[in-house]
């Protein structure tokens, strides 16, 4: 969904900076930073503009990009870019303080191996960002901003694939994978199912997108 490189040009920009700075800032090549801010520009994360011969890029105001520089800035001694892996952000899409799961629940919802959600949660206990009792686990309370990261960015991507896709719609259900859409016209797309019409009285449709 989104890699370590990506994350850590995410966590660094704080301001607007040349590929140059970040490549220096982050030790990357500039061809690597380069190609790291197109992937994110793809998906409206940041967006990079023309200053006198050099190109800025810039974050955009974005509820997940202010979550991710919010922790990272509160918690300087964790490396979360190399933490939230693909399959650790779904882990967090789930796992809260309010809210207990088992790691049988957790392969359910996410579809990972057992062995896979196995490693995220002792990564998680292991460094005292998740609780285990029992059976279920569940973040700390301060490190909260792990899941509204993992939600936010999803949401966000969601959003874009709908904008980009469709033009418009609304979101009245979305997990980490998959999404249901409410759009007033009809969608020609091989990657949305279409649902029966909606009798609202907007006579809205309803599309199912998979990510």
């Amino acid at each position: 969904m989104i890699s370590e490189i990506e994350l850590r040009i995410l966590s660094t920009l704080d301001s607007p900076k040349t590929r140059q700075d970040l490549g220096d800032e982050l030790d990357y090549l500039e061809s690597t930073v380069s190609r790291a801010l197109g992937s994110l520009e793809q998906v409206d994360l940041v967006y990079k503009e023309k200053a006198g011969n050099q190109m800025i890029a810039k974050p955009v105001d974005a509820r997940c990009v202010e979550v991710f520089q919010s922790l990272t800035k509160s918690n300087p001694h964790v490396d979360f870019p190399d933490l939230l892996t693909s399959s650790m952000l779904n882990v967090v899409y789930y796992l809260s303080s309010e809210e207990q799961w088992t790691a049988t629940e957790l392969t359910e919802h996410t579809g990972h191996a057992r062995a896979t959600i196995y490693r995220n949660l002792r990564t998680l206990t292991n460094r005292a960002m998740a609780t285990k009792e029992h059976s279920e686990y569940r973040l700390r309370e301060e490190f909260d901003e792990l899941h509204l990261f993992a939600t936010e960015l999803r949401h966000h991507i969601h959003r874009v694939r709908i904008k980009r896709d469709v033009g418009a719609g609304t979101i009245p259900w979305e997990s980490h994978k998959e999404f249901l859409m409410r759009t007033d016209t009809d969608v020609e797309d091989e990657n949305f199912d279409l649902l029966p019409r909606l009798k609202t009285r907007e006579s809205h449709h309803g599309i199912s997108g998979r990510v």
